[in-house]
């Protein structure tokens, strides 16, 4: 069965309204308009990947990725709700709606 862009598209808007962030600049540029996604609760996480290199997540943000004209990459920073992160780790999610960062306190 196919994925339903759409039931994605509303269901991530849902979820955006529970817990809002708002992105506010990539690298240090200001972006004309504000994207607003959801996140984690501030926390530590450790984490161990497929390397064995241990992660720690101060912020998990996830966003509709067709809200960027730029997508953020990993080893950038992005000010989320005025705090600046760096950009850890980052996730496309499946059917193109969802944008998952895994990021750290700058």
């Amino acid at each position: 069965m196919p994925i339903s862009t759409g039931m994605l598209a509303s269901d991530f808007d849902a979820m955006a309204a529970d817990l809002p962030c708002t992105l506010t600049a990539i690298a240090g540029v200001a972006l004309g308009t504000a994207i607003t996604g959801t996140r984690s609760e501030i926390g530590k996480e450790n984490d161990v990947d497929d390397t064995g290199i241990l992660n720690e997540h101060d912020l998990v943000a996830v966003f509709d990725i067709n809200d960027f004209t730029t997508v953020p990459t990993v080893q950038q920073t992005v000010t989320i709700d005025s705090v600046n992160y760096y950009v850890d780790r980052r996730e496309d999610g499946q059917g193109g709606i969802g944008l998952t960062l895994m990021c750290k306190r700058v």
